[in-house]
């Protein structure tokens, strides 16, 4: 019929996949998987402005990393055990951290690597330094911006 019940003729398939499931190695867990995320998380956030296509390039390779550990997790190792949680542990607090640092990453290389802003806002705010004061000033709006956004929206 259906090839569902294990102990018929018709369930043998599904009975040698579970045994050849059976005898591949235990999942190793997922904590090469949020390492590896978060350090693309990193690369992409804090060099935003150096290379503006790497936002794409890191969505382009999720799409493909994606694809191949569903491969690799049906065909490499056993089927992981449910363990449920209620958060991303101490990943939550290590991305919060990037994100913020890569505002202020963002913002000083916007400074300090291009003349395009002492050449926008140089004859408005009269100096480099009234430049990177304005740069300060916007890092801090956005960074409030940020925290106001965090305490709005509650994470449960």
């Amino acid at each position: 019929a259906c090839g569902c019940t294990v102990g018929a003729v018709e369930g043998r398939p599904l009975l040698d996949r579970l045994e050849a499931q059976a005898t591949l190695p235990k999942h190793p867990g997922t904590f090469f998987e949020f390492s590896e995320m978060t350090i693309q998380f990193g690369y992409c956030t804090l060099f935003a402005c150096a290379f503006p296509l790497g936002p794409v390039l890191c969505w382009l390779n999720n799409v493909l990393e994606a694809r191949s550990d569903a491969y690799r997790f049906l065909v490499g190792c056993q089927r992981p055990r449910y363990a449920g949680a209620s958060s991303i542990g101490a990943w939550g607090p290590i991305l919060e951290a990037i994100a913020a640092l890569s505002v202020v990453t963002n913002a000083l290389t916007l400074y300090l690597s291009s003349n395009v802003m002492q050449n926008a806002l140089g004859s408005w705010l009269g100096s480099r330094e009234g430049v990177l004061l304005f740069v300060v000033a916007v890092e801090h709006v956005v960074l409030a911006f940020r925290w106001v956004i965090a305490v709005l929206i509650p994470d449960e």
